[in-house]
């Protein structure tokens, strides 16, 4: 899951949320609502039925958006 979130920001199409949906067996956005609910995240997500990606502002700092959704993420 970790794998799938990293490589899924680092493109621009974003996370498939209904493939990631599907092969996690969860739902993406109830999964990580307390990461797309924060709104310190707002101009560095968008976020729609299909996916989830970065902003342009949001790839300058990938790496801390990745872990805020990492965090969640039980190991």
């Amino acid at each position: 899951m970790i794998e799938a979130v990293y490589l899924g920001l680092r493109q621009t199409r974003g996370i498939s949320i209904p493939d990631f949906n599907h092969r996690f067996a969860v739902d993406f956005q109830t999964f990580f609502q307390k990461v797309l609910s924060d709104p310190t995240l707002d101009a560095l997500l968008e976020v729609d039925e299909k996916s989830c990606r970065l902003t342009p502002e949001g790839m300058l700092v990938m790496n801390t958006v990745v872990g805020r959704f990492v965090d969640v993420i039980p190991f």
